[in-house]
Parts: C-alpha cells; structure tokens; sequence
C-alpha cells in the first residue's frame, strides 16, 4: 500500500497562546461486522468491503495508520468527520 495522502494546511487563529497540530480523517467507512449481523446484512457488505480498499487494502486494515501518524507527528487530536463506518450494525 502506499502512503497515506496527506495534506498539511495552516490555519491562524487569532488568541492562541500555542500552535496546535490536528490531524483530520474523512469519509473512512470503515465495513465491518462482528458476527451477529443478518445472513442478508453479511452479503450486502461483503462488496462493499472492496469499495472502500485503498490498493487492495481493506479500510479496517489501514484505519489505524492514521492513528500511527498522529502520534508520530505530534498531533493534539484526531478530528473525524464524514461516513467512519459503512453500514451499521444492527
């Protein structure tokens, strides 16, 4: 897989008393289940689940590098917005 696609953009904020570095996450959907989906909920998923994959690596898979790199380059937080998961559990 390759790297994550970063992009850094520089925000000023008026007031501040330190620089605060935050790393934000969109439209993951992560397409998970934990075994007490519906036979019908399983086979609507299971394509989807390619849908998502970032060279050939499922969304699941790669979701925790994004936590890797916040915490390697010092970020303050983790903003996440936009569809984290697919479908959702009954």
């Amino acid at each position: 897989m390759s790297d994550l696609l970063i992009t850094k953009t520089r925000v000023k904020c008026g007031g501040l008393k330190r620089r605060f570095r935050f790393l934000h996450i969109t439209d993951v959907h992560l397409c998970l289940t934990d075994g007490t989906e519906t036979p019908a909920r399983i086979e609507y998923n299971a394509p989807r689940i390619n849908l998502f994959s970032r060279d050939g690596v499922r969304s699941d898979e790669y979701f925790p590098r994004f936590f890797e790199y916040a915490k390697d380059n010092g970020c303050d937080a983790v903003i996440m917005t936009g569809d984290i998961t697919d479908t959702p559990t009954e």
